[in-house]
């Protein structure tokens, strides 16, 4: 029962990854707008901006899903109830 718990857990932070990382795509396109280049002194703010978000989007959905798959094959294994804790 836990287990299943901890699995929606996962689901949860992978969606949440992926709209926050929906959401920091808006401010990078906000970027790209004359008001807010003519702000920032660095020109290559977007393009630092950009990698860091494909970056953490994509690691993040990734370790999330990996974690996700590990919990439903621990479960699978019944490996909780053989942890002496």
């Amino acid at each position: 029962m836990m287990n299943n718990n901890i699995e929606k857990n996962w689901i949860k932070i992978t969606l949440l990854s992926l709209a926050l990382s929906g959401v920091y795509s808006i401010f990078i396109v906000l970027l790209r707008t004359p008001v807010l280049t003519n702000i920032f002194p660095d020109k290559s703010i977007f393009q630092t901006a950009l990698i860091i978000h494909v970056d953490l989007s994509v690691l993040f959905w990734l370790v999330s899903i990996v974690l996700m798959i590990q919990t439903e094959y621990v479960k699978s294994q019944d490996l909780i109830s053989k942890i002496n804790i």
